[in-house]
């Protein structure tokens, strides 16, 4: 969003012009966020704030995995599972899921990583995290032992129930020895049927910037940005972003 700002600014002060009826019409901002056009948006849309609807995500992946990756995690955290004695993994996701995150078995590049699902839980079970670093990193790309665990996946089509997101999954584990393991995620962590806490967005933040910047100027991000309408400047944030 900020980018998309700072360049619509600039495309305007070079003399680019855009359509006129920016909020009504075919692709404006009320068929974009209020599912409608112009004067057909239903009264009730104005009395509801968007920005409620805010999605955290707690993966660095598209949003159609985040679902089975919080089921796996959910039965990692509930059942202790050695990566070796998995046999197969059979995910359910709403239909345009299966090609939209769970077609891409083998990451070239970063966004192929953050598109597949396969790589994301082969991820999460060999290093017991999701990192956004490893989804840049060739190594982890093609790492012999999360390629094995993608391997054993399944995605699958199946009905999201009434009244549950469309974002939700099913995800059975059978280990080698017989045992039977499912977990179904209603929605995802951060989604607005399972909305973030503060405490679960600060710790997000200081493990994106982990290892970027240092633990005190992160510290200190996380109260300026806590107080920051109390200033009339952003200045003592944009100061603190500055890499070395």
């Amino acid at each position: 969003a900020a980018r998309a700002g700072t360049e619509a600014a600039q495309l305007a002060r070079l003399g680019l012009t855009g359509p006129p009826t920016i909020f009504e019409g075919h692709r404006g901002v009320f068929g974009l966020f209020g599912g409608a056009e112009g004067a057909d948006i239903p009264e009730a849309a104005w009395q509801h704030w968007q920005v409620l609807d805010t999605i955290f995500r707690f993966y660095p992946a598209v949003g159609t995995v985040h679902a089975p990756l919080d089921a796996i995690r959910h039965l990692r955290e509930t059942t202790p599972i050695d990566p070796r004695q998995i046999a197969r993994i059979r995910i359910g996701l709403v239909d345009f899921a299966v090609g939209h995150g769970a077609a891409i078995t083998r990451p070239t590049d970063a966004i192929s990583a953050q598109f597949s699902l396969a790589f994301g839980a082969g991820l999460q079970f060999v290093t017991g995290r999701n990192a956004p670093a490893d989804y840049f990193d060739p190594n982890r790309w093609n790492d012999p032992v999360i390629l094995a665990i993608g391997d054993l996946i399944e995605p699958y089509a199946m009905p999201i129930p009434a009244g549950d997101p469309v974002f939700s999954a099913r995800v059975d584990i059978e280990l080698r020895d017989g045992a039977h393991l499912e977990h179904y995620q209603a929605g995802f962590r951060g989604h607005p049927t399972r909305p973030a806490t503060s405490a679960e967005i600060e710790r997000k933040f200081t493990d994106n910037v982990a290892g970027v910047l240092g633990d005190e100027t992160g510290a200190a991000i996380v109260k300026t940005v806590a107080t920051l309408h109390e200033g009339k400047s952003v200045r003592s944030l944009t100061a603190l972003l500055r890499r070395p």
